[in-house]
């Protein structure tokens, strides 16, 4: 008996095709990518979490995070990916690793994947290295903070010198000074930024 097996071999191609096509994309992307099964096994992972995980090793195809993180943090990342599969609804979440070259922070977007039956089947994550912006946030906040004290010294020095010089605008003279502070906070925290009548405007945090 003969069978025409033509219409399978080019449906298995088309597999293979889109799989070699999603390889690509994800490993290219400048992002760890990644889709576990509902064990957490490693089902799909680009180049640059390969690197990051196992760089010599056999690759994490198969494995878990328990393979290759701290107990900790592995039971951590097993909690956020059963929070996407069991609310069957994304989630974003802040990941820090220690890595090679000192201590990386990452902002992950989790998120479930269905087959065709609509059940959860994986997990997927995207995850972007937010070292340098978070390094930036804590240097304004220091930035911020020595302001303050410096405004903050500025005014109690003009306090004292109103004193002894004139005891009875002391009180009014501070107030001005108090009053600069906050003038001063407030324009610490504003910020350009585009406007549809004007270049630039501020916006003020309050």
């Amino acid at each position: 008996m003969i069978r025409d097996i033509t219409e399978l071999v080019s449906a298995e191609q088309s597999v293979r095709d889109a799989r070699n096509l999603t390889q690509t994309l994800v490993n290219n992307a400048p992002l760890l990518a990644y889709v576990k099964d509902l064990d957490g096994r490693f089902l799909l992972a680009n180049r640059q979490l390969e690197s990051l995980l196992d760089p010599v090793g056999p690759g994490v195809i198969g494995r878990t995070s328990h393979d290759f993180r701290p107990k900790e943090i592995a039971d951590t990342r097993r909690a956020d990916d059963l929070v996407v599969t069991e609310g069957r609804m994304p989630i974003s979440v802040e990941e820090v690793n220690e890595e090679a070259d000192g201590t990386h922070t990452y902002l992950t977007a989790k998120f479930p994947i269905f087959d065709a039956d609509g059940d959860v089947y994986g997990v997927g994550s995207l995850s972007a290295d937010i070292t340098q912006l978070k390094q930036s946030e804590h240097e304004l906040a220091e930035g911020n903070a020595r302001l303050e004290r410096m405004v903050k010294e500025i005014t109690e020095a003009m306090g004292r010198v109103v004193e002894v010089r004139d005891p009875y605008t002391k009180g009014h003279e501070t107030r001005v000074a108090h009053l600069a502070m906050a003038l001063a906070e407030h324009r610490w925290a504003c910020r350009p930024m585009k406007s549809p009548r004007s270049r630039w405007r501020l916006l003020c945090t309050t």
